[in-house]
């Protein structure tokens, strides 16, 4: 198939450029197959239609400016809201969340270990 490049971000990505920082992010549902297929290679788990992929790359050595931290928290407190509110109308209790997010966390560590 088609090699999944830089054209294929800056086509289907809206993507920030900040100093130091550049970070993408899509939603699963705006996604074609054929993206979706190599994202999902790439994770290496299937994604859900209500799900967003943000991808962040950072320079090595370089702080990114008050500004450019505090857009990227904003966007991180955006997503992190609109998950809060979908698992509420869902009805996933807090603790339960929780509980999968320390599971999470804790996989992730023991990767770093190994």
């Amino acid at each position: 198939g088609e090699r999944w490049g830089r054209s294929h971000v800056d086509r289907w990505f809206r993507v920030s450029h900040n100093h130091g920082m550049e970070s993408v992010v899509r939603n699963v549902k705006d996604i074609d197959q054929q993206e979706r297929d190599y994202l999902q290679s790439v994770l290496g788990q299937d994604l859900s239609e209500n799900q967003q992929v943000m991808i962040l790359v950072l320079d090595p050595g370089v702080v990114p400016d008050d500004e450019t931290r505090g857009s990227a928290l904003d966007a991180i407190r955006r997503i992190s809201a609109e998950g809060a509110r979908n698992l509420a109308e869902q009805g996933v209790p807090a603790d339960e969340v929780d509980t999968v997010l320390d599971e999470a966390l804790e996989a992730v560590r023991s990767r770093r270990r190994s």
